[in-house]
């Protein structure tokens, strides 16, 4: 939970028999501000046979889903909310340390059309599960990356000098007061330069 210590992985128990778990976990993750844009968080799915026996290298996931932090066409961090995860039916060949479904949708919203099949087939180690979701709720804690592309548009204007006009418009109609404070250094810094 949140006040455990660091770690690079969590694990939670789901027990026999429940329809629609609900975990309610805090979980707080602590990602270098350089390494934002690479990170992603993988939910794996196990289970766990009565019988020991079997599992001699512990329980093989059957299951995952991701979330990438940093939307891909903006620049900015996934918002402040709920999250519809995709889940993945995981074949038993596939490797875990292979990041391959990075390149598979994440998001049901990003998810087109309407599947009538439970599994899906994406590739040879993977299978959209179309019936499940993984829901989860993520909430920023940063004074260095945000949301608002207003105000990264503005933080990054030596990156698009051409749009600078457009991009101080941007910032002065869609930034909140309680964004400039939060990040006040910076767009002094943005702005006196400019």
């Amino acid at each position: 939970g949140a006040s455990a210590e660091l770690g690079r992985e969590f694990s939670t128990v789901v027990y026999y028999h429940e329809g629609k778990p609900r975990w309610n976990e805090v979980l707080r993750v602590l990602v270098p501000v350089e390494l934002y844009q690479q990170v992603h968080l993988r939910f794996t799915f196990k289970h766990r046979s009565r019988n020991e026996a079997k599992e001699k290298l512990g329980p093989a996931p059957w299951a995952l889903a991701y979330l990438k932090l940093v939307n891909e066409s903006n620049g900015t961090t996934v918002k402040d909310g709920y999250h519809d995860l995709l889940v993945y039916k995981i074949e038993k060949k596939f490797d875990l340390s292979n990041p391959t479904y990075l390149d598979l949708p994440s998001l049901k919203t990003n998810q087109t059309g309407h599947h009538k099949h439970k599994l899906l087939q994406y590739n040879n180690s993977l299978s959209l599960i179309t019936k499940d979701v993984l829901c989860v709720h993520t909430t920023l804690c940063s004074t260095k990356l945000t949301q608002n592309l207003g105000l990264l548009s503005l933080l990054k204007w030596r990156s698009e000098p051409d749009n600078l006009k457009h991009n101080l418009s941007v910032f002065a109609k869609e930034v909140k007061a309680a964004e400039v404070v939060k990040f006040l250094p910076d767009v002094l810094d943005a702005l006196f330069s400019i």
